[in-house]
């Protein structure tokens, strides 16, 4: 769109890099300003043309949002926000856009269409009113317990509207032709930790041909053993996001040391996981 000026990308932690990197490459317009926001800024200014920012980062930066009005917002795996009363939810509803809201998610609920309501009661009038919704879609009634929206009813209606009004739905073989399965580096931003031993390996002159006759290898794997322990938070907060999207997911898990081994085996323990090693 040649006349946008502004952008506003909300999505999970694990994507602000991969993001990035996609509106680097595919974006026609090379001057535009993107910011990943990892930091807190202070001005509307340091917001860029183009400001991506995870859900849970939005509450410590509400009041420079509120100040600006974009002209596109984006929120990516949008199922984030499907409880209104999360503070996650509040802070999304209260960006400001004047232009276009696109809301993507290949799960826009779960269990339940009362779970779909927070994603779309903004982006039509039909759906703004929570009790009429919940008395037309999700049989809603007054238990035992008071007001209940957790069942269903008149689905089809309810998808006949989405479709006409603001719900854009494409399968995978709608759209590419794309192999079974995807393989994607995910980027993990560098703390001080893994700076500072990427920075001692780059001094080490390294022959890979002859990596295990040179007497400096000993030091080289000592600096990959510290990175891969540096990487463990990491890795685990990436297969919370993960798990907690989707929680049926399989995952598995390639590790070279036993000391990484034990540290995701601890970090990961509500998952109970399994492990295959030499010693098992």
């Amino acid at each position: 769109t040649p006349n946008w000026k502004s952008a506003i990308i909300v999505c999970p932690k694990i994507l602000l890099t991969n993001w990035k990197r996609e509106l680097e490459t595919w974006l026609i317009k090379k001057d535009v300003k993107i910011v990943v926001g990892d930091f807190k800024p202070k001005t509307v200014e340091e917001l860029g043309d183009i400001f991506i920012v995870n859900y849970e980062r939005l509450a410590s930066i509400k009041e420079v949002i509120a100040k600006k009005t974009f002209d596109f917002a984006i929120e990516d795996e949008a199922h984030n926000i499907k409880t209104y009363k999360a503070q996650r939810s509040k802070n999304t509803k209260k960006i400001k856009w004047s232009k276009k809201l696109i809301r993507i998610t290949g799960t826009p609920f779960l269990n339940k269409p009362i779970e779909l309501h927070n994603l779309i009661n903004d982006m039509d009038p039909y759906f703004a009113n929570w009790k009429k919704y919940a008395y037309r879609y999700c049989n809603g009634h007054n238990g035992t317990y008071g007001f209940d929206p957790t069942g269903s009813s008149n689905l089809e209606e309810l998808q006949m509207i989405l479709y006409d009004t603001i719900m854009v739905r494409r399968l995978k073989s709608e759209v590419l032709d794309l192999p079974e399965k995807q393989r994607q580096t995910i980027y993990l931003k560098p703390n001080r930790e893994q700076i500072k031993a990427l920075k001692e390996l780059n001094v080490i002159d390294v022959n890979y041909n002859e990596l295990f006759k040179n007497p400096e290898f000993s030091e080289y794997a000592k600096i990959f053993h510290q990175i891969s322990i540096t990487k463990v938070p990491q890795i685990i907060e990436y297969v919370d996001e993960v798990l907690k999207e989707n929680p049926d997911k399989k995952l598995v898990i390639g590790a070279i040391h036993h000391d990484v081994e034990d540290m995701l085996l601890e970090g990961l323990k509500k998952y109970q996981p399994s492990i295959l090693n030499g010693a098992t």
